[in-house]
């Protein structure tokens, strides 16, 4: 690779900018600002505001799989005004971060098939600016599902739950009932990646909390000492879109079954019998039975609930092996379910608990929280080796049971004062659990061919995400979390990797709302 650097001379005091270009991309390092070039697009940092860092005092509160973050006391943050000994090296530059005449961080840039920016901040949290065009538009984040276009907003990108039904608050502001009801970007598919009309990309490399901040100049806020930042500049949005996703890599091409209807059958081996039959009967498309009850179910004071078991209930499916070779000789794939809680209720409560395969207080207990039963119940930890060689253990059952693959659910809920095996800080890789767990889902079933579907995901789940399902709608026409809802979603999961997504036809979710009619449909 061609490389050159250029020394400019300056009036003044300022020192000379250092020009290095590499790969016909250049970047311009001036005492305030980098400025990259690539053909006709220019990417630079905010003049005014190159950087940011402060100290992560916060109070993070948590029920159901929300999250309240309340800032004690509000951000106070150190502006970074000037950039020092700027050097540069065989495939970029080095530089040294200044907050007046205090040091206060490190910096490089790298040029390579694309442009990285990498600073660490002596803080706990750290910003960088950039400059905006006043025309252009910005898309992307993942799964949001009140606009496609992020222009003017700010965006929380946080693994949780939905909500039922979500507030359009430009601040995502903690109303009502907070941990049901769902904010303006509250997903389970968040991601720290950006497509801009001027043909470049962005995404900002890191499994911490992050908030795009682009009512302004854009900032890139990070949870942690460092950012990472990826630049894709080809000067053309296609392009700046193949390359970013080509950088993060792409899932492997589902099974075609994926791409006709799926029909949810359960209350046991005969129903689920006779669903079947009535669909082939009737010359219904279907290629796939998804039985999620597989496991137990019985009706509750709410409605009919599903138990937390990891393994087949006999009673509901006394004959699961034959019942999933009649659906295999009708031409349907037979899916079951499956998520990581360790729920009191469980049958394999005892056995992942006694040998620590849950995650951990401080005090060295079983984390223990409220769980989708509403009673006790804990995670499985996947920084646990021996706990994710358990697990697969557990559900390869299923597989040898006739099931060609599951719904793998969940993932939102990992608390963020949780003890992990690794050692690491629950809350800096919160995220990164829906990644541990959908590389664990991929290693189940990629090579048999099997079919899974996933609800969470962050950065990094590309490669390992059969199937992205969008969610539980409301069954009715409302923006934001009704039926209309998964165009956006679904937009935005496109853009940012994931291309095999679904819903629920019709919507799911009928709390506060009206059932699922005909117009629907």
């Amino acid at each position: 690779m061609k490389r050159a650097i250029l020394l400019v001379a300056a009036c003044g005091s300022s020192p000379p900018p250092v020009v290095v270009s590499a790969g016909g991309i250049t970047a311009t390092i001036t005492a305030n600002q980098i400025t990259i070039t690539s053909g006709s697009v220019t990417w630079q940092t905010d003049p005014k505001q190159f950087a940011q860092i402060a100290a992560n005092d916060v109070m993070i509160s948590t029920q159901v799989g929300s999250f309240k973050f309340s800032e004690m006391p509000p951000d106070k943050w150190r502006t970074i005004d000037k950039l020092g000994h700027v050097t540069a090296t065989a495939d970029g530059a080095t530089f040294d971060l200044y907050s007046g005449d205090s040091k206060v961080g490190s910096g490089t840039v790298t040029l390579g098939e694309h442009v990285r920016i990498q600073l660490h901040g002596e803080g706990e949290r750290i910003a960088m600016g950039q400059a905006l065009d006043d025309t252009e538009h910005l898309v992307g984040c993942g799964g949001m599902s009140f606009s496609v276009d992020h222009r003017g907003e700010k965006v929380p990108l946080w693994v949780q739950e939905d909500g039922i039904g979500k507030d359009d608050l430009a601040d995502d502001d903690y109303s009502g009932v907070w941990f049901l009801s769902g904010r303006r970007h509250s997903t389970h598919t968040p991601m720290p990646m950006l497509l801009s009309s001027r043909g470049y990309a962005v995404v900002v490399d890191t499994n911490a909390r992050a908030v795009f901040d682009l009512t302004g100049p854009a900032r890139y806020e990070v949870w942690q000492p460092d950012i990472d930042v990826e630049l894709f500049v080809p000067g053309e949005p296609r392009a700046a879109l193949g390359q970013m996703i080509a950088w993060v890599g792409k899932p492997d091409p589902p099974s075609p079954v994926v791409f006709a209807p799926w029909v949810d059958a359960i209350f046991g081996s005969a129903n689920v019998r006779a669903v079947a039959q009535a669909l082939r009967d009737n010359g219904i498309a279907s290629s796939v039975i998804w039985t999620e009850d597989w496991r137990g179910g019985a009706d509750s004071a709410t409605g009919y609930a599903l138990k937390e078991n990891w393994r087949v209930d006999r009673t509901l499916y006394p004959d699961i092996e034959q019942l999933a070779s009649d659906l295999h000789a009708q031409g349907f794939q037979f899916l079951v379910y499956f998520n990581t809680f360790i729920d009191a209720t469980a049958d394999i409560h005892d056995e992942a608990v006694n040998a620590g395969y849950a995650i951990h207080d401080s005090t060295g207990a079983t984390y223990s929280f409220t769980g989708v039963t509403f009673g006790p119940s804990t995670s499985l930890d996947l920084t646990n080796a021996a706990a994710v060689t358990w697990a697969k253990g557990v559900m390869s059952e299923a597989l040898a049971e006739g099931a060609d693959g599951w719904m793998a659910d969940f993932g939102e809920w990992q608390p963020t004062d949780a003890v992990l095996a690794s050692g690491e800080d629950a809350l800096a890789v919160h995220n990164r659990y829906t990644v541990d767990w959908a590389r664990m889902n991929h290693d189940l079933l990629a090579s048999r061919g099997g079919t899974y579907f996933m609800r969470s995901a962050w950065l990094h789940s590309q490669p390992f995400a059969n199937v992205i399902w969008l969610g539980d709608q409301q069954t009715d026409f409302s923006t934001g979390d009704g039926f209309p809802s998964t165009i956006p979603i679904a937009i935005g999961l496109g853009l940012t990797g994931f291309p095999y997504v679904g819903s629920d036809i019709a919507g799911y979710m009928s709390q506060g709302t009206t059932p699922t009619d005909e117009e629907q449909f």
